[in-house]
């Protein structure tokens, strides 16, 4: 069965990218990617510090298998989907202010390579907006307006003015003759005593 393989040129260029988890040194690692002449990955190799252990076994094995998918023709993008979010030890903090936790060293190589090689996509521009077309509504049929009947308005009543004259004043009463002794002529001390006029100056009853 034949493959169709996309051999990587005998001189090529290659990034390599330094890495730690959790914050220790026996979990850094460095992944290196050789690129085709077009600059994509073509290639991948992984080395961890922790040399003859299980993860160190296994991540080389898996850059092995990703080296010939991308070869065999696999898009980057499909590797990168599957393998991002693999858990296993040593996972945590990095020192990639792009990938602040990672859930393991793959997870943390996938999420790396998207970030290098896969391009995010260009954004697109919003349309303009058209302004929409003016509404034409139809012009409604004309009808003449019916005059309303004047009705002629109610006269006012007649405002009936009352004259308030004042009544000539009458004739002053007389001034009562004022009363004085008879016999001393005093008008100060005149008095009734008993029923009867009396001087109180004289005691003269004739007043």
């Amino acid at each position: 069965m034949e493959h169709n393989k996309k051999r990587m040129p005998d001189e090529r260029d290659a990034v390599t990218h330094r890495f730690v988890i959790g914050g220790e040194e026996r979990n850094k690692g460095y992944v290196t990617v050789g690129l085709y002449e077009d600059g994509t990955p073509g290639e991948l190799f992984v080395k961890m510090d922790r040399q003859g252990s299980q993860v160190s076994g296994f991540v080389d094995a898996w850059a092995i298998a990703v080296s010939m998918l991308l070869q065999s023709g696999t898009p980057l993008e499909v590797i990168c989907t599957k393998f991002r979010g693999s858990r296993f030890k040593p996972e945590g903090l990095t020192d990639n202010p792009n990938i602040r936790i990672t859930t393991s060293p793959i997870d943390y190589i996938v999420r790396w390579i998207e970030g290098r090689f896969l391009a995010p996509e260009p954004a697109v521009a919003p349309e303009p907006a058209v302004a929409p077309e003016p509404l034409t509504l139809p012009e409604p049929e004309w009808t003449p307006a019916i005059a309303a009947p004047v009705t002629e308005a109610a006269p006012e009543p007649d405002v009936v003015v009352t004259e308030h004259r004042h009544s000539e004043p009458g004739p002053e009463p007389e001034p009562t003759p004022e009363k004085k002794c008879a016999k001393c002529g005093s008008t100060d001390d005149v008095h009734t005593h008993y029923g009867r006029m009396q001087c109180a100056k004289c005691r003269s009853g004739k007043v």
